[in-house]
């Protein structure tokens, strides 16, 4: 019999008694167990624990149980364990005489359709709405969670105004008319200063695009913040570069035969996120398409795909370029779209890209040249129902912009754009409007 080790020996004796004895040590003793377990029914006691062990200790770090406070219990949301038990899980007649109202969800730039469960004038459930033709009544964590947004006890449901020091978390609850006129009021003497440009809006998620112009418009400056900077400030100036509009594209994925990742995350966090990555799916087991990604990390898409390489951080760029060389140089590219619709002529770009070659990109990516030439046949051969799609991973960084403008070439250069199973846009998108 393999002897336990004396610390692994004070681990299991110290596991057992902060259980009260209840739990059976797994290992080369456990079939020692019953034999214990006789011995302490028959009254016999427990020997005492071995010197060090402090279940005081233990018992002082202890977690206590969530208090709920005045609020009261939050419709749709699961009661908590202990005290808390559930009791008729689920309760059958919870949604009886509930009205389906039908919505969008507003937690993040996807818009799913939702429907909400409204009983007594409070709405008790989110799931998603089966008739939205793009998430397909499939809605995420996020959106499930979206009553949190309604009922949750820490929301501010009033102006609150800073009494202490900056940073010192000291507030005290205004009324909105008294909160309006202090804002109104430090707005008009910075525009009264001769210098608009000094006060800047900034918000979250621009959901109220063109009453937010109209308003700068008025006020006299155009200075709009957003989390877009940290989001996908990059992402979007490339794709403002080659398509004039800032939105996202929305690659084919469903109709599509060859997918090239490039750092999207596509399976737990994207740019449509579960709508997209259904399409993926999709696209993969009912259309045959090869999933390839390109990230610095084994994501789960990573994990999922048909292949996975993991370049040196920001250098996605580098290897999107050696496969444009790879195409042109094969005679792999769509000549006709190139001249249509781009600014440059085949010759022009073959020259632009002699320095990038496979084994340059090697050197600068880490990536083997014979895969990267390798996967640039394979992504030509499948077009025009071939796409790229990318995200954080290669936008994110200082060269992010370059990154994903060399990544979006490859559509133009295999004639991929704007065709079923392609790299496509939304016509409906758009500069914002400022």
């Amino acid at each position: 019999m393999t002897r336990q080790r004396p610390d692994r020996r004070r681990f299991l004796a110290l596991g057992l008694a902060a259980t009260g004895g209840r739990m059976l040590a797994t290992g080369p003793r456990a079939g020692c167990a019953s034999e214990e377990s006789n011995a302490d029914k028959s009254g016999v006691q427990p020997k005492p624990l071995p010197r060090g062990i402090d279940l005081e200790k233990w018992k002082r770090i202890k977690g206590k149980p969530y208090a709920r406070g005045a609020f009261g219990e939050m419709p749709g949301v699961c009661r908590l364990p202990g005290p808390l038990a559930k009791r008729n899980w689920p309760d059958r007649s919870k949604y009886k005489g509930a009205k389906k109202v039908p919505g969008m969800c507003q937690l993040c730039s996807s818009v799913c359709g939702i429907m909400g469960y409204v009983k007594a004038g409070r709405v008790i459930k989110i799931e998603g709405n089966p008739n939205d033709p793009n998430s397909r009544g499939h809605l995420c964590a996020r959106g499930q969670a979206g009553l949190n947004h309604l009922y949750h006890p820490e929301r501010l449901l009033y102006p609150m105004k800073r009494v202490g020091a900056r940073g010192e978390g000291k507030w005290k609850r205004i009324g909105w008319e008294e909160a309006l006129d202090e804002i109104a009021t430090k707005l008009k003497a910075v525009r009264e200063s001769g210098r608009p440009e000094e006060f800047a809006f900034h918000q979250g998620r621009q959901r109220s695009k063109d009453a937010l112009k109209r308003f700068l418009d008025a006020f006299g400056t155009s200075t709009q913040l957003s989390h877009r900077a940290l989001c996908s400030g990059n992402r979007r100036a490339a794709n403002l570069t080659y398509l004039w509009e800032s939105d996202w594209d929305l690659n084919d994925v469903e109709n599509s035969k060859y997918i090239l990742n490039f750092g999207s995350n596509a399976f737990e966090a994207h740019q449509g996120h579960v709508p997209f990555a259904m399409r993926i799916q999709n696209g993969r087991f009912q259309n045959g398409a090869k999933l390839v990604t390109f990230d610095v990390r084994l994501s789960n898409t990573a994990g999922a795909s048909d292949e996975w390489f993991a370049p040196f951080p920001g250098t996605d760029g580098a290897v999107a370029l050696a496969m444009s060389h790879v195409i042109l140089d094969e005679k792999l590219h769509d000549e006709a779209f190139l001249n249509e619709w781009t600014n440059v002529t085949v010759d022009e770009l073959r020259e632009q890209l002699t320095a990038y070659t496979p084994d340059w990109a090697a050197g600068v990516s880490g990536v083997p040249a014979a895969d990267i030439r390798r996967i640039a046949i394979e992504f030509a051969q499948a077009a025009p129902a071939c796409t790229t799609m990318c995200n954080r991973g290669s936008s994110a960084h200082l060269n992010g912009y370059y990154n994903d403008r060399a990544i979006g070439l490859l559509n133009a250069v295999v004639g991929s754009v704007g065709r079923k199973g392609g790299w496509c846009w939304s016509p409906w998108g758009g500069l914002d409007p400022v």
